[in-house]
């Protein structure tokens, strides 16, 4: 596979977050972060078929919370599935959550607290109890999601 995006799903499943969150445990180890595998990598079940809160388990439990870690490749795009961001919600109900944001081409992160990510994909004209993310293109055709480019998180 010469690139990560011109792969087979079937290429491209087998290392699916793998960079990110390896990068994730070297960030937690120098700052001496607590940091535990929380969260799901690639089981052998029917994901289609479990909710989206399970689905969506957030990567790591911390000393800090729940972390979420999400990539991006040379387009320097993040991109947040809406059910995804719906569960993320779910889970900061009951446990802080933060998105750690690895930016692989640069060797550079960010993290941010889910309410302050939320507040970027929303609409703008949002006013209501309910998030209504803003539909920047569909995965498979059947899943909205919002984009944050890097620029907006520096």
């Amino acid at each position: 596979m010469s690139s990560f995006k011109d792969g087979t799903w079937e290429e491209r499943v087998e290392v699916l977050g793998d960079v990110g969150e390896k990068a994730f445990r070297e960030y937690a180890a120098r700052r001496q972060l607590g940091a535990v595998k929380f969260g799901l990598d690639r089981p052998p079940v029917d994901l289609g078929r479990i909710s989206t809160f399970v689905r969506y388990t957030p990567d790591f439990l911390t000393d800090e919370g729940l972390v979420e870690v999400q990539g991006c490749g040379r387009d320097q795009t993040f991109k947040f599935k809406h059910e995804k961001l719906m569960a993320l919600r779910q889970w900061h109900r009951h446990q802080h959550v933060n998105i750690w944001l690895w930016n692989q081409p640069l060797d550079d992160w960010r993290q941010l607290p889910l309410p302050r990510l939320e507040a970027m994909c929303r609409e703008p004209s949002y006013t209501g109890r309910h998030a209504v993310y803003r539909t920047d293109g569909v995965f498979d055709g059947t899943k909205p999601y919002t984009s944050v480019v890097w620029i907006d998180l520096i």
